[in-house]
């Protein structure tokens, strides 16, 4: 049996326990506020030792991002634009693009003119001269003066007259053929002969402005996918460049009541301008 010292020394230390029991509550909490708010403190000060939390002490508050997305090594996959210049990115990208797309259809104008004549030119070559009719080789005649006179080619009248008395072989007639087409092949190089086909211009820039739009109705702000839209565009214009500016350098006459395409030098140096101020932000992300 217990000694009535040992029963009180018993209650003593229970009493004493309960005493304190509310004491290492309190200081228990107080620890984690501590350790919360210091955290806190830490990420917004660009100092925590937390690899996912840590932010440079550079970037302002509302460029600071938390990582959502990795891939399974744990790592950051993907690095999100800020507001400001995901805003400035999506509005140039999309005026750039259809600044594109609308010089692409204004220069088809000349462009049909282009391939009419070649049109002409290949179907009558085709043919041993000898069969060619006199009707065949008028008609060809007219089409031919029509995309001279369009595209002030400066050829004059005389080239295209054909004695009544010409030979059979029809030498004058395939002589006017041969030299127009040299001139074609000069305004538009032979060795992409279906780059501005009326389908074929447009189809990759608005494969491309698809994209653009997508990324833009899902408020995408992905700086990987972004730049990758614009290393795109820089291929294409680059495929793009030389053509098109010879064909803005080219004058076109239009028909009476008739408008002449926009697609001048001057339209071309202001979309070549907005461009590059859209490559200058990309390479700069």
């Amino acid at each position: 049996m217990n000694s009535i010292s040992d029963i009180a020394a018993a209650v003593d230390n229970r009493f004493i326990e309960a005493i304190k029991a509310p004491f290492r509550l309190i200081g228990r909490c107080f620890g984690k506020l501590v350790q919360v708010t210091s955290s806190v403190i830490n990420y917004l000060s660009g100092r925590s030792d937390n690899a996912e939390q840590s932010q440079a002490a550079s970037k302002t508050l509302s460029s600071r991002t938390v990582a959502t997305n990795t891939d399974l090594t744990g790592k950051i996959s993907t690095e999100k634009l800020e507001e400001g210049v995901y805003g400035n990115l999506k509005t140039a990208f999309t005026y750039c693009l259809e600044l594109y797309l609308s010089l692409m259809e204004e220069l088809d104008k000349k462009v049909y003119q282009i391939h009419t004549a070649r049109y002409v030119i290949s179907s009558r070559l085709d043919i041993d001269p000898e069969k060619l009719t006199r009707n065949s080789i008028d008609r060809a005649i007219t089409l031919l003066k029509k995309v001279n006179k369009t595209l002030d080619l400066g050829f004059s009248d005389k080239f295209f007259v054909i004695p009544p008395d010409s030979p059979s072989n029809n030498a004058e007639f395939i002589n006017i053929l041969t030299t127009f087409q040299q001139q074609l092949e000069s305004l538009l190089p032979a060795n992409r002969p279906d780059k501005y086909s009326h389908f074929n211009s447009h189809y990759p820039v608005r494969l491309l402005q698809q994209e653009i739009d997508q990324l833009t109705e899902t408020n995408c702000a992905d700086k990987d996918k972004w730049q990758r839209c614009g290393e795109r565009l820089k291929e294409q214009f680059a495929f793009d460049e030389p053509y098109i500016r010879e064909l803005c350098a080219l004058k076109y006459v239009p028909e009476p009541d008739e408008r002449a395409p926009e697609a001048d030098s001057g339209q071309f140096i202001y979309f070549e301008a907005r461009l590059s101020e859209l490559f200058d932000t990309i390479d700069n992300l």
